[in-house]
């Protein structure tokens, strides 16, 4: 069964307040939206193939961001990534812009249209 990738991942930003623009979230906060976005896609049921496009497409946003330093791409993935498969990860603690979250954009047949829009 296909999940809707955007309502689980617009309701995970709005739950957890991320920013729907400029702004500095820290890692754990990032950490905790990313495990609910897992486990949402788990609890309903979303085949493995969809949950690793999910999780593909944030990290290729994170790894675009032209805003984040090679560190905090790192480190983004390294949350986003223990989110999704549970192996621990070390990052520093740090703080990270989140505007790259506009730019997430998932893949056909996951029942999305523009993510940019939706947070606007």
């Amino acid at each position: 069964m296909t999940v809707n990738s955007e309502n689980v991942y617009l309701e995970a930003v709005a739950a957890h307040q991320l920013p729907q623009g400029v702004g500095l979230v820290s890692l754990s906060h990032l950490a905790l939206a990313f495990s609910q976005m897992a486990k949402d896609l788990r609890n309903q049921g979303a085949p493995a193939k969809q949950q690793e496009a999910f999780q593909g497409a944030i990290a290729y946003a994170a790894e675009s961001a032209r805003h984040l330093t090679i560190s905090e791409r790192t480190a983004v993935q390294n949350v986003l990534h223990t989110a999704f498969d549970g192996l621990p990860r070390n990052h520093s603690a740090m703080a990270v812009r989140v505007d790259f979250l506009r730019q997430v954009r998932f893949p056909p047949g996951t029942y999305v249209g523009s993510v940019v829009s939706a947070m606007r």
